[in-house]
C-alpha cells in the first residue's frame, strides 16, 4: 500500500525520537498551528498500517474534541484515499485496520471508563487538559510509546513530575515548522502576536506562558455542563461582529440568576448575507440576536433586508461587564470548544489600564467571551445602569 503524506519537520524529528528505544515518553509542545498533532497523527496511521494486531488507544480531554478535531483531522487529512481501507465504528469512535489493528479514540471526562484500558501506543491529545492520575492509569498498560501534545499555556500540576523522567523527550514548535500553513492563518497569529506578548509567547513562539491574570476561573465562576436545559425562563441569541476577528454567536437561556450558553457560530470573512444565512441557519425561529449597538448599519441590513429578529445593545464599559458575569453562575456546553478555549485563556493585561488604573483584558481570544458577556449584561444589567428595559438603547 502507497503512502503519499507531506510531512513537517516535526514529523521527521517524531520519527527519530520514536526509533530511539531509550525514550518512551514524547512531549510535543508547541504554538498555535505548528502541525504537531498533524505530524502525530501521521505518525500513527503508518505505525497502525505497518504493525498488526496492535491497538492505539488517543485520549482527549472530550469526545466533542475528538469528533471536531482529530477524527475528521485522521479522516481528511492524514488517510485521504487511504480512507477507503479502513473501517469506521462510528458509534464506539474507532478505526480498524486491514490487519486488524485498531485506533481508538477516548474521552478523559469519565475516568473510570478508561483508566483500565490498555495500549501498544498512547497519545494524549492537549494533555494539559487530562488528570495526571488517568494519564498515569493509561501509562502504566501502555507497551511501547506514550505521545503527548499541548500548547503551553502554564505547567500543569504533574508536569515537573513528567521532565525528570529519564526516558522523556521535549520537542518544542511553532507555526514556523509547518510550511503548509495558509498565509491568512500566519497573519492572523501576528496580528493577535502584536497585541499581547502572552499570545506570542504560548501561540505563536511556542513558550511557557503565565495565565496568572486569569479572569474567568473554571469550576468557580464558570462550569462545563452536557447540554443546555430544556426548561428555562428565557431564551435569546447575542452576536459579535466581526471579519478580520472571527463573528462569535452564542445562545443563552436563562434560569432565575443562572446563565448557561452555547457555542453557535465562530467564523472570520462573514460578510452580511453570507452571516444572515448562518443566523437563519441556527435560529429558523427567529429568536432575538442581540448585537452590539456600535455596528448600527449592520444591524439594519440583519433587519429590514434579512427579516433578522436583531436588536441593540449599548454596551457596559468592559471592566463593568466582566465585574457584572464575575457575579453570575455560568454554565457553557461542552460542545463550545472555542469558548471554552477562549475563558481558559481571557486574561488581563500586565500594562493596559483604563482612564481610572484599573486593569484591562487583553484583546485577543475574546471572539466569543464578548458574546458571552452581552448575552449577560443583556438581562443582568446592573441597576445603576439600566434605561428603560434591560439591556435595550
Amino acid at each position: 500500500m502507497k503512502f503519499d503524506l507531506k510531512v513537517t519537520p516535526i514529523f521527521r524529528r517524531l520519527q527519530n525520537y520514536t526509533n530511539d528505544t531509550n525514550i518512551r515518553y514524547i512531549g510535543l509542545r508547541g504554538g498555535s498551528s505548528s502541525g504537531k498533532s498533524i505530524a502525530i497523527l501521521q505518525w500513527l496511521v503508518l505505525y497502525c498500517f505497518e504493525n498488526p494486531n496492535k491497538t492505539v488507544n488517543i485520549i482527549t480531554e472530550s469526545m466533542v474534541k475528538a469528533k471536531r478535531g482529530l477524527i475528521p483531522d485522521t479522516q481528511r487529512i492524514v488517510l485521504k484515499e487511504l480512507y477507503q481501507h479502513i473501517q469506521f465504528n462510528k458509534s464506539e469512535s474507532y478505526f480498524t485496520f486491514p490487519n486488524k489493528t485498531i485506533m481508538r479514540f477516548i474521552s478523559a471526562e469519565d475516568p473510570m471508563k478508561v483508566v483500565g484500558l490498555r495500549s501498544d501506543i498512547l497519545y494524549a491529545d492537549e494533555v494539559d487538559g487530562v488528570d495526571g492520575e488517568v494519564m498515569n492509569q493509561l501509562a502504566i498498560r501502555t507497551r511501547e510509546k506514550i505521545l503527548m501534545s499541548w500548547n503551553p499555556r502554564a505547567k500543569w500540576d504533574w508536569y515537573e513530575e513528567m521532565e525528570q523522567k529519564k526516558d522523556y523527550i521535549e520537542d518544542v514548535s511553532n507555526y514556523l515548522d509547518n510550511p503548509f500553513l495558509e498565509q491568512s492563518i500566519i497573519d492572523d497569529l501576528l496580528y493577535k502576536a502584536s497585541k499581547s506578548l502572552l499570545f506570542k509567547q504560548i501561540y505563536v513562539d511556542g513558550d511557557w506562558g503565565s495565565l496568572d491574570g486569569l479572569i474567568f476561573e473554571e469550576d468557580r465562576n464558570w462550569f462545563i455542563i452536557d447540554q443546555l436545559p430544556e426548561i428555562f425562563d428565557k431564551e435569546y441569541f447575542t452576536l459579535d461582529f466581526g471579519f478580520r476577528h472571527m463573528t462569535g454567536i452564542v445562545k443563552a437561556r436563562i434560569i432565575k440568576n443562572d446563565i448557561y450558553i452555547q457555542e453557535f457560530l465562530y467564523k472570520n470573512d462573514m460578510v452580511t448575507p453570507v452571516l444572515a444565512k448562518e443566523i437563519w441557519s441556527i435560529n429558523p425561529h427567529n429568536i432575538p440576536i442581540i448585537c452590539d449597538s456600535e455596528d448600527q448599519q449592520q444591524i439594519a441590513t440583519l433587519k429590514r433586508i434579512h427579516g433578522i429578529n436583531a436588536k441593540p445593545m449599548k454596551k457596559l464599559d468592559v471592566t463593568a461587564s466582566i465585574d457584572n458575569a464575575l457575579s453570575r453562575n455560568i454554565f457553557i456546553t461542552r460542545d463550545s470548544t472555542n469558548l471554552i478555549k477562549e475563558m481558559r485563556n481571557y486574561h488581563y493585561s500586565k500594562k493596559k489600564v483604563d482612564k481610572k488604573n484599573r486593569p484591562q483584558p487583553e484583546k485577543v481570544l475574546d471572539d466569543l467571551v464578548d458574546p458571552l458577556r452581552y448575552a449577560i449584561d443583556w438581562n443582568f444589567r446592573p441597576k445603576s445602569k439600566r434605561k428603560g428595559k434591560a439591556g435595550m438603547i
